[in-house]
C-alpha cells in the first residue's frame, strides 16, 4: 500500500504537469497552407525576390539577391561589403543552422525545411514561422493583415488557407 501511495504521489503530479505543458504548447500551426511573396524591395536590403511556401509542416524558402541598387552604377567595395555582411547576418539570424559566411554567400538562398509551424497572430499583428532551422517574424501592415513587413522593411503579400 505504501508503494502505491508513493507511486501516485510521484506519477499523478508529473502527469498533470505534462498535460498542462502539452495543453499550453503553441507548437501548432493555425493554417494548413500559406504563401508569402515579396512585393516591395527594401532600400536596406539586397534581397530582390523572396517567397515562403508552407504546407502541412513543410516550408520552402527562396531568396534572391542583387548587389546593384542602381543598375547604372556599380556599388563601391565598402558599400557592397556592408550590404553583403548585413544580408549574411540576417540570414544567419533567421536560419540559425545556416551559419552562412561571406565566402559561401551567393545571389540565391534556397531551403526546404520540415517540422515547421506557421502561425498567424491577428491580435498581435504578427506572422511567425518557427522550427529547428528557422525563426522568422513578419509584422502585419496597419491597413491590411495580408500585407507583411519584415524587420528590414521588405514588404510581402500573404495568402493562406486554414
Amino acid at each position: 500500500m505504501k508503494i502505491l501511495k508513493k507511486f501516485f504521489k510521484l506519477v499523478l503530479p508529473l502527469t498533470v504537469l505534462l498535460l498542462a505543458i502539452a495543453g499550453c504548447s503553441t507548437n501548432k500551426s493555425n493554417v494548413k497552407t500559406a504563401q508569402i511573396n515579396q512585393i516591395v524591395k527594401s532600400g536596406d536590403s539586397l534581397q530582390e525576390n523572396g517567397y515562403y511556401v508552407f504546407e502541412d509542416g513543410n516550408l520552402d524558402v527562396s531568396l534572391s539577391f542583387s548587389p546593384f541598387l542602381n543598375p547604372n552604377k556599380s556599388p563601391s567595395d565598402t558599400e557592397y561589403d556592408a550590404k553583403i555582411n548585413n544580408e549574411i547576418k540576417q540570414i544567419n539570424k533567421e536560419f540559425p543552422k545556416a551559419k552562412l559566411t561571406k565566402k559561401e554567400f551567393d545571389n540565391k538562398f534556397v531551403k526546404s525545411l520540415k517540422n515547421v509551424t506557421f502561425s498567424i497572430e491577428k491580435k498581435d499583428k504578427k506572422v511567425l514561422i518557427k522550427g529547428n532551422d528557422i525563426n522568422k517574424e513578419f509584422q502585419m501592415s496597419d491597413s491590411n493583415d495580408n500585407r507583411l513587413i519584415d524587420d528590414l522593411g521588405t514588404e510581402y503579400e500573404l495568402v493562406y488557407t486554414k
